[in-house]
């Protein structure tokens, strides 16, 4: 958990450094992880399941 705030907190500062505004990380990191993981499923051929 100390890592992931660490982490959250390197990425608020850089983002700051490009705006005025608070910066909201939310979605923009979401997306990014998101992307990484379409790319790796992709890469090794998973697919998420049919919902039951």
């Amino acid at each position: 958990m100390r890592i992931e705030i660490q982490s959250r907190g390197k990425v608020e500062w850089r983002i700051s450094q490009h705006s005025s505004a608070p910066p909201n990380i939310k979605d923009p990191l979401f997306d990014t992880i998101m992307d990484g993981a379409d790319e790796w499923a992709t890469l090794i051929g998973w697919w998420e399941p049919p919902a039951d």
